[in-house]
């Protein structure tokens, strides 16, 4: 994920080893959009805990549109249900799966 920093001018990567300030990278994070990083086997995760993060942290997000690519329809639906009742600090923070 490429992020601008709190300085406008500056780019960096994000990642796990990212030596920026995650909240201040948050704050101008708008849009996110994940694809197939959901295990139905793991009960969603990875996926579940970097949304759960960034709708918590991300204080201007608008949209998260996630691809799920799973067997059973149960699956989507828990999925889908786990994301909706995660707390946002956005009051604009829209869901999208596909």
């Amino acid at each position: 994920m490429s992020t601008e920093s709190c300085h406008p001018n500056m780019k960096e990567i994000w990642d796990e080893t990212a030596t920026g300030d995650l909240d201040c990278d948050l704050l101008h994070l708008k849009t996110v959009k994940i694809n197939e990083f959901a295990d139905p086997t793991f009960g969603g995760e990875p996926m579940l805990t970097v949304a759960r993060t960034l709708l918590k942290r991300a204080t201007v997000l608008e949209e998260v549109v996630i691809r799920l690519r799973v067997q059973e329809i149960s699956d989507y639906i828990k999925i889908g249900q786990t994301l909706l009742n995660y707390p946002r600090s956005s009051g604009k923070a829209v869901i999208r799966l596909r």
